[in-house]
């Protein structure tokens, strides 16, 4: 059986930061017109999205 991949289910990844921060460290609340991927390697934090606060 073939595989078909189609084109737009491929992501394009058009930035990307790593970065280790200190417990004061904040993201200016911002709108975005995009989709924004997060993932947390040790440690914790709050995430408020369209008002609801993730933990």
């Amino acid at each position: 059986m073939a595989l078909e991949i189609n084109d737009q289910l491929v992501p394009d990844i058009g930035y990307l930061i790593y970065r280790k921060c200190t417990p004061s460290w904040e993201i200016a609340e911002n709108v975005i017109s995009f989709y924004d991927i997060t993932y947390v390697v040790e440690g914790r934090g709050i995430y408020t999205i369209n008002g609801v606060r993730t933990r």
